[in-house]
């Protein structure tokens, strides 16, 4: 107890006056032990047991002020968002797992380094650019297709890692123009990448590193996840560097699809963009990490909503009716319509944007740094302070979102039947918001939205047998430590969907 007292003297931050500080403290701890579990729940839940939707708690040696309400998300991440627009530097996720080359761009503290590889990713992906690439992930998509129906034949299949090679092809094709056999001699590789990412996003935590909290525990490893941390760090510098001299091989034999890539094209305009090598590796990271989470979960949760037994059947009804709607009933039409650079089926689109909220693949989105002040409801937030933003709080924030905790893809359309694009009404925080907002987010959602119309084309989803998807996010969360959601796995049934006339759409996928 002593030692407790003494180190609390010497390493206690000062709290933030004029914000309510959350109850249970202890020593050297603060609220660690309190939030180790599902930590973005248990934020939602204090902010309704003290009706406070901005607080602060301790985890361990800092304060860090948790935001819950959309409208104080809105305020602080977007009204400030030139104040709000750093990262907090980690000793696990920065100095262990990012000391072999660098960090991601979005795990990057502001810095000139970061806003010259932040503006080099939104050129990569402003829509001229997503839009001449639209033909490859269609391929991509009647690739994994044709995969899928290989085994998906009346019978319960589990498609989470048919989404995750489906988004590791598209991402290392883009960044590298390498295509990678996920089903054959690559599978050793792709498997290594998505099971190593996996673990990466699990330990860039703020909650379950204590060595980031308490600074003492640095030096004592065996008692943290720091040699986990180390590992990874040295997996991924491995299977990166693997990615890059197969990328160099193609590039020097003069290989269109490396060439044009888009490290060819940052190497293409390196006088312009002033990268140096280490800017370009972190791009290079980004791309390969941060699809691995979103697209793939996402999808897999939406067609998991498709499986629930009466309400699924009534999702995709909607969703199939509208599609052929909007190409004269021809099946055909609408399967080539899918390939064009507009969301043209709103319930399809709807579907998706409601699996964003709802879902929310990272519930406590990642932690932001204030570079200045902020000033909030006549309380000044110091510059240094660390921010949570509770992105699955605010994206079921009941006095912004009816019925918030039900499936309702009707929400994001208007009463002429198209998707609403009102400042307040078209915004969830399933990619963030303000000036850190990911920059993929277009590009993620073009990705879904097309594989959604041909996989609701090609097959009808039905429940399975077993296994079920649960829909809470939360209790189907496998592990409730790491920063994403991790469903724990689960079946769909698909059956290949007919149509009265003669054309058959899925036939299209097996010509890939």
């Amino acid at each position: 107890m002593v030692v407790a007292i003494l180190y609390d003297y010497f390493f206690q931050p000062q709290r933030i006056r004029g914000i309510y500080s959350i109850p249970g403290e202890l020593p050297v701890v603060g609220h660690l032990h309190l939030s180790l579990h599902n930590p973005a729940k248990a934020y939602m839940e204090w902010a309704s047991r003290y009706n406070k939707s901005v607080y602060q708690i301790r985890l361990g040696t800092r304060w860090v002020v948790v935001v819950n309400s959309y409208d104080a998300v809105v305020d602080i991440w977007m009204n400030h968002s030139c104040q709000n627009n750093s990262r907090p530097v980690s000793y696990t996720f920065h100095g262990l797992i990012g000391s072999y080359h660098s960090f991601t761009v979005g795990s990057t503290p502001q810095s000139i380094t970061y806003r010259r590889k932040k503006r080099a990713i939104s050129q990569l992906l402003h829509t001229k650019s997503i839009s001449s690439r639209e033909s490859f992930i269609c391929e991509e998509i009647e690739f994994i297709l044709h995969e899928i129906r290989e085994v998906a034949n009346d019978t319960d299949v589990d498609l989470t890692n048919y989404l995750k090679y489906f988004a590791l092809r598209c991402s290392v094709f883009l960044t590298y123009g390498i295509h990678l056999d996920c089903f054959g001699k690559d599978n050793a590789l792709c498997n290594e990448i998505i099971s190593n990412e996996s673990n990466i996003i699990r330990l860039r935590s703020p909650i379950s590193n204590f060595q980031d909290s308490i600074p003492l525990l640095k030096h004592f490893p065996s008692l943290t996840n720091a040699r986990l941390a180390s590992q990874c760090g040295y997996k991924r510098e491995m299977y990166m560097s693997e990615l890059y001299h197969r990328f160099q091989d193609g590039f020097r034999d003069g290989h269109e699809d490396n060439i044009s890539s888009f490290v060819g094209q940052l190497l293409a305009e390196s006088s312009v963009n002033q990268l140096n090598e280490a800017e370009i590796y972190s791009i290079c990271l980004t791309f390969i990490s941060a699809g691995l989470d979103n697209t793939p979960l996402n999808l897999n949760y939406l067609l998991g909503i498709l499986s629930q037994p009466e309400v699924g059947w009534s999702y995709q009804s909607k969703a199939v009716n509208e599609i052929l709607a909007n190409s004269r009933g021809d099946s055909t039409r609408a399967w080539e319509q899918s390939n064009g650079s507009d969301l043209r089926n709103a319930y399809v689109h709807a579907l998706i944007l409601e699996t964003l909220r709802q879902f929310t693949v990272l519930p406590l989105s990642l932690p932001r740094t204030i570079t200045r002040d902020i000033l909030y409801e006549n309380v000044k937030i110091p510059a240094g302070t660390q921010l949570f933003m509770n992105a699955y709080a605010a994206n079921h924030d009941a006095t912004h979102f009816v019925a918030p905790f039900e499936f309702r893809p009707e929400r994001w359309i208007d009463e002429n039947g198209h998707i609403s694009f009102t400042a307040k009404a078209y915004q969830h925080f399933a990619f963030g918001a303000g000036s850190r907002m990911c920059s993929g987010y277009s590009f993620a959602l073009k990705e879904m939205y097309i594989f959604m119309v041909k996989i609701l084309l090609m097959f009808e989803v039905h429940p399975p047998d077993s296994n079920l998807m649960i829909t809470d996010p939360f209790v189907s969360n496998g592990n409730p430590r790491a920063t994403s959601f991790e469903p724990l796995g689960h079946n769909i049934k698909l059956s290949l969907r007919q149509f009265p006339n003669s054309e058959r759409p899925h036939d299209m996928a097996l010509i890939i």
